[in-house]
């Protein structure tokens, strides 16, 4: 489907019936690559929205250099046409920020918000000679782009376990287009940390601890920055879903199914329970989360979907050779206090 939002034709999908469910994809792909095997575990009970920003799937770059509030307007333009309910907000890596811009802009919209590998500035200087170097390759030898981009979106144990075949196919869905330079380009020039105390709705933010594109740092930070956000960290790569599949289903705050276990919570010193996370902003009666256990656990988003490249052979084969799930990790508040 096509909806234009100024001026700008944005492609979108839905799927599923129920509240609305905006995914907001990474930069360097669309919404199917990034989301697409994970749609299915919502579309029984939520509607899956799922826009493509300009310069990826079927949205044309606008005339005009990108910026964050662009890609904002177009995919709350997208949800708009969908549902004129509150909807939670998912949104990885460059989607974390066009997802947070928009909470912040619209909070009477946004009901829940989750922020995989997020960051809120682009001023990073190991980041930005990062895209640089990546740019350089692309240039001079695409093939070499590609797989200087599978290395480093994945940890070291990960590669180590995933067979040459699966890697192979990865790599060859990794392209650097005119699109994903001009997203790229605004990763670079983007800073929403003044936005981020705007944002009310009850959020959780995810880092991983071996992510190189988005170092951890910047996602504690991020949930410093966001009143009452709830930080967890996971073990893996910047492509955590493929890393550990797995654990998709027990981190997903928008699933309710009954097996579900509780994410990790450690002990303090005195043998109580600590909580895992640091508590959301008071919200509980106005937004009720699925799967809640107890009062005192009552508004906890209890973990989140990921990304990865779109290629369920790939996906398979690379788990296949993974030695298993790694244990789940134990939720880290921002400031490295467990």
């Amino acid at each position: 489907m096509i909806t234009t939002v100024d001026g700008v034709p944005v492609h979108y999908t839905t799927h599923g019936t129920g509240p609305g469910l905006l995914l907001v994809h990474s930069a360097g792909a669309d919404n199917a690559t990034t989301f697409g095997q994970l749609q299915d575990r919502f579309t029984d009970r939520y509607t899956v929205i799922a826009p493509d920003f300009s310069g990826s799937g079927g949205t044309p770059l606008p005339d005009e250099p990108l910026t964050v509030d662009l890609l904002a307007g177009q995919v709350a333009g997208v949800a708009r046409e969908v549902t004129d309910q509150p909807f939670d907000v998912v949104g990885f890596s460059m989607g974390s920020i066009v997802a947070a811009a928009l909470a912040a802009a619209r909070p009477e919209r946004v009901r829940r918000l989750v922020l995989i590998s997020c960051w809120n500035r682009g001023d990073d200087p190991r980041q930005q000679r990062l895209l640089a170097l990546s740019h350089r390759l692309a240039d001079l030898d695409p093939q070499a782009y590609a797989r200087f981009t599978a290395l480093s979106v994945f940890s070291g144990p990960f590669l180590a376990q995933a067979g040459h075949e699966a890697m192979d196919e990865i790599v060859a869905l990794i392209t650097l287009g005119t699109g994903v330079r001009a997203q790229m380009d605004l990763a670079t020039r983007m800073d929403i940390s003044d936005r981020l105390e705007h944002i009310t709705a009850p959020a959780l933010a995810i880092g991983a601890a071996q992510d190189h594109w988005v170092p951890v740092s910047h996602a504690r930070e991020t949930a410093q920055r966001i009143k009452g956000c709830y930080y967890e960290e996971v073990d893996s790569g910047h492509m955590s879903v493929l890393e550990r599949p797995a654990e998709v289903p027990d981190w997903s705050p928008l699933s309710s199914t009954p097996d579900r276990r509780p994410a990790p919570r450690p002990r303090s010193a005195g043998g109580d329970r600590d909580t895992a996370r640091r508590p959301c902003s008071p919200h509980e009666e106005r937004h009720t989360l699925p799967g809640q256990r107890s009062a005192a656990r009552k508004n906890s988003l209890e973990g989140h979907p990921m990304t990865s490249p779109r290629s369920a052979d790939a996906a398979t084969a690379a788990s296949r050779t993974s030695a298993g799930p790694l244990p789940a990790p134990a939720g880290r508040r921002p400031d490295g206090h467990r």
